[in-house]
């Protein structure tokens, strides 16, 4: 274990100074999100708990979420900024408020709640990714354009879905830059590139996205 597992630092946007630095969990840090409303800071953290930051209180630790038994990977905010959903290392797909942390134990309840981001990978916008039958598939990662499901695995694929991806046996295209495992990957603001994260390469790889045009309808004879 290293001494800086599990610290949050905060930095300026452009200056990149130092604005705040706390070490509330001890593990590593899988993921970090701020709600829509930019008034939480959430942590995701691998001592299976989702740390909640109050940002206008100089990022006072204001909740837990503590309903996982397994390291947490994903999270995502809703668009309301009222509730959280995340998975974990044990396969689970579970919703927390945002206010308390308090599990959310009816997910029925949130099917109509839109999310700001669809990064966690069992989710009801990306099951179409998952075969119906394990084949060791294994996505590590993905991330939403809107109109895209762009998702990695740990054979060093980069895997593309029409967005939302939600019938079994969806179609995908299949792209690779990477030797092995892929760890993330990433929409820029206007979705127009990709980026990916190599595990053992180390590689840092930057993807445009673009359409190709429909071809034109044959005249009739």
């Amino acid at each position: 274990r290293q001494k800086k597992d599990g610290v949050l630092m905060v930095l300026h946007g452009e200056s990149l100074d130092l604005l705040h630095e706390t070490r509330d969990s001890k593990e590593w840090i899988a993921d970090a999100k701020y709600s829509p409303d930019g008034a939480t800071l959430a942590i995701a953290s691998y001592d299976n708990k989702i740390y909640l930051y109050d940002v206008h209180r100089n990022y006072e630790l204001r909740a837990k979420c503590e309903g996982h038994n397994s390291f947490v990977q994903h999270i995502d905010f809703s668009e309301d900024s009222e509730y959280i959903r995340s998975n974990c290392g044990g396969f689970d797909l579970l919703f927390h408020k945002n206010e308390d942390g308090a599990v959310v134990n009816s997910p029925s309840m949130l099917k109509d709640v839109k999310w700001a981001s669809t990064t966690c990978c069992l989710c009801w916008e990306a099951q179409g990714m998952w075969p119906e039958v394990t084949d060791e598939t294994m996505y590590n990662a993905c991330d939403s354009n809107g109109s895209l499901l762009a998702a990695v695995d740990s054979r060093g694929n980069l895997c593309l879905y029409n967005f939302p991806a939600i019938s079994k046996g969806a179609l995908s295209l299949h792209k690779r830059a990477h030797v092995a495992q892929v760890t993330n990957v990433r929409f820029n603001a206007d979705g127009s590139y990709l980026f990916t994260a190599g595990g053992p390469d180390r590689t840092l790889c930057q993807w445009r996205v673009s359409r190709r045009a429909a071809p034109a309808p044959r005249p009739e004879a």
